[in-house]
């Protein structure tokens, strides 16, 4: 190297006493700057010190962060004393909307299972550690940055246990790509086979992922070295005692002698090389020289590269909220969610993600108004399906209509048809269903998910809905206009039992005492793929309906404490429970008030706490008929006479006993006074009869009350007994004991 010759040639020279050489212009700039000292003596040599580079000499740069002062991630400026750098810690993004775990199949191993080939996308931060706050806060006039990274590198380790139950670990390299929100996308795209599988597993199950991070930043460190110093110095070589001269051999008579050569390089003459004796002159003792002490070491500020390891631990981050739902799988060109490991297992192309909550137990024991529930793996989406579908109820009245179509052409009454339409809904106690959302939230099927609760979005097509009853036709169930709503349309027709009478029956049993006298099943959706069909009852009831907007809770006026309740509906309305939504709990508390339509009621609640009403319809046990058009609207398209039948039963009655020698019942339609009814004539011999009258349609269908007298003729003379009676609730009136007067 140029340095070093060129202090070995000053050295030589100053120690001759001669002038050095001039220094090599070629040299590096620590020979250069060594050579003009070398004119001093060795002991002023000795003594030099190379101070430290200043800031801006030899291109580096005036900030950049000491690493020999470094305390933990803080690494202070080279120069500028208010100014530290640190070294970011790396975190996951959490939550992270463009995490992707997507599998295709490429095909099968050897062993027959599917090969896989996946692509990890997930996101990693650059955050300040927690002790830049902590600087911040006892140095407040300090500036703090982040070192510039030169490159970041990524691996991603999958670990697993071999068959002799040592730990292993899979590691994958990842690309770096810096995002536009300053965050880092960490792609691996180096997934195949059976590391696919341990890849989903380690993320949604095990979590014990780890992603190893790689840091490169610039720095400034000081060099310390010690200049270029002889071992020994020439001069001392001259006066070392010359080596002893060996006997040379003589050299035979007519034989040319060659001058040899003898240690130290020297040359003697003839005679004394053939002169065997050896030498043995006295040599002086050298002159005292002063020691010479080495130079101190020289320091130099140089720029190296640092590297910093990081490791981010993956843990449960990827496998809770939306996380799960961006786990997907492509077969035969469609992508879908994976389930569970099992999809990479098998070769299934389609499942659900659906289970019941079998951890929750017999949930209909606890609320009545739910029949199953069914969780969702992956979403977090939890299915509540109702013990029934019942009738709506809202603000603008019950969905239930009844249409009259009457055929013009058609006599004597045949050719009526009438269509009932109903509009269903889940019939879930709101009460019910927030106790339930407290246990689904502590559900082990739900682990790291989100729950949100939702009840069925409509109905399953791939399992009839049916309906249990002899007076429709037919029946048909179709989804409505709103999400959950179910419409069913029932068709009566004239067969053997004119549809007029059938009608009749259905409302009855529609407005009765009687309960679940209409009834049926349906098929809920849960989704496309669940094998199993959920199903649940159909209960056509007014005594049993479904409540939408039908109530307002609002906040209580003054001190915000309690909520009042408004009634909506055009109805009274039995307010059967309230309950307070608060963090410790449910604050259930029984109510049993009745509510007026538009009405108001204040119910007691802690401030702000939500608040949730169970109620129904306030009802007689059997519904007028005469009020029954409040719940059912009826439409007739064409206003047309039908026969219906009214008759007069006193079997049970022994006229001739009573004295009874003829019984005339004189019938007054209330909504059609004028229309003329045959009397219906009773005897001792004779003690029922029927007749026969035309009535509109809509009569028919929404009431057909009457004002009845009775005639009685006895021997002692004629008395008139009055009596009312609906028709259209039991078209025979049935005259018990008493009925005379």
């Amino acid at each position: 190297m140029p340095a070093p010759t060129t202090a070995a040639a000053a050295s030589r020279a100053l120690a001759r006493g001669l002038r050095p050489p001039a220094p090599d212009r070629t040299a590096t700039p620590a020979a250069v700057a060594v050579a003009p000292v070398l004119r001093l003596s060795p002991v002023v040599l000795a003594q030099l010190v190379v101070p430290l580079v200043p800031p801006g000499a030899s291109g580096v740069e005036e900030h950049l962060p000491a690493a020999d002062r470094r305390e933990g991630p803080l690494l202070p400026d080279r120069s500028d004393p208010t100014l530290t750098w640190y070294v970011p810690s790396a975190a996951l993004v959490v939550p992270d909307p463009s995490f992707s775990f997507a599998a295709r199949r490429v095909g099968a191993d050897r062993d027959g299972d599917p090969f896989h080939a996946a692509r990890l996308e997930l996101g990693v931060r650059l955050d300040e550690p927690p002790e830049v706050a902590r600087a911040r806060a006892e140095r407040p006039g300090t500036t703090y940055r982040a070192v510039p990274l030169l490159d970041l590198d990524a691996e991603l380790h999958l670990p697993w246990t071999d068959a002799a139950g040592q730990p292993q670990a899979v590691r994958v390299p990842a690309a770096v790509d810096p995002a536009p929100d300053g965050t880092h996308r960490i792609v691996v795209d180096g997934l195949l086979g059976p590391d696919v599988v341990l890849c989903y597993t380690q993320l949604r199950l095990l979590h014990a992922a780890e992603l190893h991070l790689a840091l490169r930043y610039r720095a400034v460190r000081t060099r310390s070295r010690r200049p270029w110093w002889p071992r020994r110095l020439p001069v001392l070589d001259e006066l070392r005692p010359p080596r002893p001269l060996r006997p040379v051999r003589a050299v035979p008579p007519g034989r040319p002698v060659r001058e040899p050569l003898v240690a130290g390089a020297l040359r003697r003459p003839l005679e004394d090389v053939l002169d065997r004796r050896p030498r043995r002159e006295p040599l002086e003792p050298p002159e005292p020289v002063e020691p010479v002490e080495p130079p101190e070491p020289v320091e130099r500020a140089v720029v190296v590269e640092e590297h910093e390891q990081q490791v981010v631990r993956l843990a449960d981050a990827l496998a809770r909220g939306d996380h799960p739902q961006r786990y997907t799988l492509q077969v035969g060109g469609t992508t879908r969610t994976i389930v569970d490991e099992a999809d990479l297992a098998e070769f299934r192309t389609a499942r659900s993600e659906y289970v019941e909550l079998a951890s929750l137990g017999d949930v209909s024991a606890r609320f009545p108004s739910v029949r199953r529930v069914y969780a969702g793996r992956v979403t977090g989406t939890v299915v509540v399906v109702p013990a029934e579908y019942a009738l709506v109820r809202s603000a603008a009245g019950c969905a239930a209509l009844c249409q009259a179509l009457v055929d013009p052409q058609a006599g004597g009454g045949q050719g009526s048809r009438f269509a009932l339409v109903l509009g269903l809904a889940p019939r879930v106690d709101p009460v019910d269903l927030a106790g339930l959302a407290r246990e689904v939230a502590t559900a082990p099927e739900l682990a790291g998910l989100v729950p949100r609760l939702t009840l069925p979005r409509g109905l399953d097509p791939r399992h009839p809905a049916t309906l249990a009853t002899p007076f429709a036709s037919g029946a048909t169930f179709t989804e409505g206009a709103d999400p959950g709503t179910v419409v069913l349309t029932l068709d009566v027709r004239d067969d053997a039992t004119p549809a007029v009478n059938k009608v009749n029956l259905l409302l009855g049993a529609l407005a009765g005492s009687v309960r679940n006298a209409l009834t049926g099943e349906l098929a809920v959706r849960v989704d496309d793929v669940l094998e199993v069909p959920v199903r649940t009852a159909v209960t056509l009831d007014l005594h049993a309906t479904s409540g939408s907007d039908d109530v307002t809770v609002q906040p209580a006026d003054g001190a915000g404490t309690g909520v009042v309740l408004v009634n909506r509906t055009p109805y009274d309305l039995d307010v059967v429970r309230s309950a307070a939504v608060t963090d410790a709990g449910l604050d259930v508390a029984p109510v049993g008030q009745r509510l007026a339509p538009g009405a108001s009621l204040a119910l007691a609640a802690p401030p702000g706490a939500p608040v949730l009403v169970s109620r129904e319809l306030a009802l007689p046990p059997v519904v007028p008929k005469t009020e029954l058009g409040r719940y059912v609207s009826f439409q007739v398209e064409t206003v047309q006479q039908v026969r219906y039948v009214l008759g007069v039963n006193a079997t049970g009655l022994d006229l001739a006993a009573l004295g009874v020698e003829e019984l005339r019942v004189e019938v007054t339609l209330a909504d059609h006074p004028r229309l003329a009814v045959p009397p219906l004539v009773l005897t001792p011999a004779r003690r029922a009869d029927s007749v026969q009258v035309l009535v509109p349609v809509g009569s028919v269908v929404q009431g057909l009350g009457a004002h009845l007298v009775l005639r009685v003729r006895t021997a002692a003379g004629t008395r008139d007994v009055p009596h009312e009676h609906d028709f259209w609730q039991d078209p025979v009136l049935v005259l018990e004991a008493g009925a005379l007067g």
